[in-house]
């Protein structure tokens, strides 16, 4: 199975690894980066795929990828040049370099995750406190 978590509030990487109980594969995670002043954010009733930012945990085999938050971290400050995309690589990058020259590790707030396991291992999750909302999905191998 498969969940999707939304978190009660913003929470640094450590904290996320810290809070989710053994037996739960991380597959990624959702990286806050709204801007709840902005006309963009106050106009959307509802977001999409497109509308989201986070940073996968697994590569295509399955295996963890080791530090995911420097991947993301690089691919928006190289990609903030790129003339196809640097607008939206440029507006990502001010958001969570917070006016800096560079991003952190520590600018990074995550809202939500998706993670994946039996369904004994995710029933776990039911009573934990830092969990606003969660959606169910259905993980299958390629027969």
């Amino acid at each position: 199975m498969e969940i999707l978590l939304s978190f009660d509030k913003a929470y640094a990487l450590e904290e996320i690894k810290s809070m989710l109980p053994s037996g739960i594969t991380l597959n990624w995670y959702w990286v806050d980066t709204f801007v709840e002043n902005s006309e963009d954010f106050s106009n959307k009733l509802v977001l999409d795929e497109y509308d989201v930012y986070g940073m996968k945990t697994l590569d295509r085999q399955g295996n963890s990828i080791e530090n995911p938050e420097k991947d993301f971290i690089d691919v928006i400050t190289r990609s903030k040049n790129n003339k196809d995309y640097s607008s939206e690589y440029k507006n990502l990058f001010d958001i969570l370099s917070n006016g800096k020259s560079k991003i952190n590790k520590e600018d990074l707030k995550i809202i939500g995750v998706v993670v994946s396991g039996d369904s004994n291992s995710l029933k776990v999750l039911k009573y934990k406190n830092y969990i606003k909302a969660a959606t169910i999905g259905a993980v299958a191998d390629k027969y």
